[in-house]
């Protein structure tokens, strides 16, 4: 099978599984109170297919249309994925050495997230929450895209490492 033909699918199964996850887990995917969205984590595979990206990104904005808060959640909450995943993309290219790249590669979608999503929830749910309660959801929001990016993604990158590598011949 062509090379491009194995990452386009494989960005495909990541973008239905990132969908998937999320319905999955429900409010603690999105919510105001707990925010740990576990398929940030599929991310990390875009150190092997940069492809990847696209696919959470899919996944992402579907879930966040449908069943997070809207379409201010699919245009902010997903460009904090996308541009987080294009971070992960140069950290991959800069450096190959796990002992660099696995601490570095999620910080992009910890800092974004922190920053976007909180945006999200103050605007979605104005009788909950106000700007004054922005920097405790941008800390809730850290807390949880740092549980669910190295908690998911580094366990993951070395569970997948091997078969990925040999798949994708890098």
């Amino acid at each position: 099978m062509n090379k491009s033909v194995k990452k386009i699918t494989f960005s495909a199964i990541v973008a239905a599984l990132y969908f998937v996850l999320c319905v999955i887990e429900g409010n603690l995917a999105s919510g105001f109170m707990v925010n740990i969205r576990l398929a940030e984590g599929l991310l990390v595979l875009a150190l092997f297919c940069p492809e990847v990206v696209v696919g959470c990104t899919i996944g992402c904005f579907l879930f966040n249309l449908l069943f997070g808060f809207g379409i201010y959640d699919a245009l902010i909450g997903t460009t904090a994925t996308l541009l987080g995943g294009a971070l992960i993309i140069l950290i991959g290219k800069l450096t190959k050495k796990d002992y660099v790249r696995l601490p570095l590669f999620g910080l992009g979608l910890v800092i974004l997230n922190a920053i976007l999503v909180p945006i999200v929830l103050i605007i979605s749910l104005p009788e909950e929450l106000t700007w004054a309660s922005y920097w405790v959801e941008m800390g809730i929001v850290a807390l949880g895209e740092l549980i669910a990016v190295y908690g998911v993604g580094i366990p993951l990158y070395y569970a997948l490492k091997k078969p990925l590598s040999h798949l994708f011949g890098e």
